[in-house]
C-alpha cells in the first residue's frame, strides 16, 4: 500500500537526498489519513490500554508546547511545527495497527538508507576532504541517524515470530550495519558512540539465548570499538579532547572545546529553569535568556539556539511542563515496547533501540530542535509501534494463541 512506500522512502532517503525524508513523510501522512477515514467505521477492534498509552506518548509533547505558548500569550506556528510531527503520525500508527505492514519494507529502507549514508559520509570525509561528514543536514543528526539505521539493519537478523530473514537480506543487513557505523564515524559525532554498547547489547539479548555466545560476541564488539579508537585519528582526537576538556572545566573552570561549551550551556539552562521553574521562558526563548545571563556575567560562552540537551532545553523553555512531557514521551514509549516484547521480540527491540538511542543522543544535542531528527523518531516509532500492535491483535485472534 501507499503507506508502505512512504515508510520505505523515509528511511531510504533520510540522509542521502536533500530534504529526502519529506517525500516519504508526505506519502505516509496523506495515505494514512485517507485509509483511516475509509476504515474508521469498519474497524471495530478496540484500542488496548497499551495502545492508548502509546498514543498518549505521541501527543504529550505537542500538547505541552501548545500549553506553554498559550500561557505565555505568544502563539507562533513555526514554534510548534516540529512538536506537531508526533501528533501527525498518530494516523500512521492506527492504519498500520489495522492493516499491518511487511517488515521487509522496514528493513530494506533501513539497510538502503544506512548504505547510502555510509557511502555519502565516506565521500564527503575522504574523497572531497570535508573535516567531518554532514550529508545535507547538521553533522550530529547525520551521524546519529546513520548509526540508528545501522542498528536497524542489524536488527533484521533477529528472528521474528513466524519470520526469519532470508540469506540475501541477512548479508545486506550486515553490510547496512557496517555502513551505518561508517557514516557515524565520518561525522565525528561522539554522542552516538556512547550508546553503541547498549544498543548492541539490546540486539544480542533479544537474538541470542546462549549466555556464553552473547557475552562472547559483545566482548568481540568492544574489542572492535577499541581497535577503531586506536586506529582512527578522528575518533581518537574527538574522544581524547572530550575527556581533557571535561576535566579542565571541573578542575579549573576552563571552557574549552565542545564538551566545555556544553557543560557551560547546561549550567546556564538550569539557571534559566531555576528562575522560571513552572512555565519556563517560552518556546525558543533560550537564546534571549542566555544573552541576559551573559550580560550579567553568569554565562561565559557563545550563545546558541539551544543548550544542546533536550531535557535542559525543555526545562528552560517550558519549565516543569516540558520536563514532564519529555519523561512521559520516552517513559510511555519504553513501557509500550517492553510490555509487548513477548508478542514480537524483534519489533519490540527496534522500538527500544529508537528510544534508548534517542535518550542518549539527546544528552549532548537537542534532537527535537532539528526537523530531520524529530521526523525520523516520530515516523519510525509510530510505524514500529503500529506493526507491534497489529501483531498483538493477530495473536489474540489466532486459535490456541493464549
Amino acid at each position: 500500500m501507499a503507506a508502505g512506500a512512504g515508510v520505505l522512502l523515509v528511511n531510504l532517503l533520510v540522509l542521502s537526498v536533500n530534504r529526502g525524508i519529506g517525500y516519504g513523510a508526505a506519502i505516509l501522512l496523506l495515505s494514512s489519513i485517507g485509509l483511516l477515514i475509509i476504515t474508521l467505521k469498519r474497524d471495530t477492534t478496540p484500542l488496548t490500554t497499551n495502545d492508548r498509552l502509546f498514543i498518549g506518548a505521541l501527543i504529550v509533547f505537542p500538547v505541552a508546547v501548545a500549553i506553554s505558548m498559550l500561557l505565555h500569550g505568544d502563539w507562533v506556528w513555526s514554534s510548534i511545527d516540529k512538536p506537531l510531527r508526533f501528533l501527525l503520525v498518530v494516523p500512521a500508527f492506527l492504519v498500520i495497527r489495522h492493516f499491518g505492514m511487511s517488515r521487509n519494507i522496514l528493513f530494506i529502507g533501513a539497510i538502503g538508507g544506512a548504505i547510502a549514508a555510509g557511502s555519502l559520509g565516506y565521500y564527503q570525509k575522504y574523497v572531497i576532504g570535508l573535516n567531518v561528514a554532514n550529508g545535507f543536514t547538521h553533522k550530529i543528526p547525520f551521524g546519529d541517524i546513520s548509526l540508528m539505521l545501522g542498528m536497524f539493519s542489524l536488527a533484521a537478523l533477529i528472528p521474528g515470530k513466524n519470520w526469519k530473514a532470508p540469506l540475501w537480506l541477512s548479508v545486506l543487513a550486515v553490510l547496512g550495519f557496517g555502513f551505518g557505523l561508517l557514516g557515524s564515524l565520518c561525522s565525528g559525532t561522539r554522542g552516538g558512540w556512547i550508546a553503541l554498547p547498549l544498543l548492541f547489547w539490546l540486539i544480542l539479548s533479544t537474538a541470542i539465548t546462549s549466555r556464553k555466545l552473547r557475552w562472547g560476541l559483545f566482548s568481540g564488539f568492544v574489542v572492535l570499538l577499541l581497535l577503531i579508537y586506536s586506529n582512527n585519528s578522528l575518533v581518537q582526537s574527538k574522544v581524547d579532547r572530550a575527556v581533557t576538556t571535561t576535566q579542565s572545566y571541573f578542575a579549573e573552570g576552563k571552557i574549552e572545546g565542545s564538551a566545555g561549551t556544553r557543560l557551560e550551556m547546561w549550567k546556564g539552562a538550569l539557571t534559566i529553569f531555576a528562575e522560571n521553574p513552572w512555565i519556563g521562558v517560552g518556546k525558543e526563548q533560550y537564546s534571549t535568556a542566555a544573552e541576559r545571563l551573559k550580560a550579567e556575567g553568569r554565562f561565559k560562552t557563545d550563545i546558541y539556539d539551544h543548550p544542546h540537551n533536550d531535557m535542559f532545553n525543555l526545562l528552560a523553555e517550558l519549565g516543569v511542563i516540558g520536563g514532564l512531557a519529555l519523561l512521559l514521551l520516552y517513559g510511555l514509549l519504553i513501557r509500550f515496547f517492553v510490555h509487548w516484547r513477548h508478542v514480537d521480540p524483534q519489533l519490540a527491540c527496534m522500538g527500544l533501540l529508537l528510544c534508548f538511542g534517542y535518550v542518549d543522543f539527546s544528552l549532548t544535542q537537542a534532537m527535537f530542535e532539528h526537523n530531520i531528527s524529530t521526523s525520523f523518531l516520530a515516523i519510525n516509532v509510530a510505524v514500529i509501534g503500529g506493526m507491534l500492535s497489529h501483531c498483538y491483535q493477530q495473536s489474540r485472534t489466532t486459535p490456541g494463541s493464549g
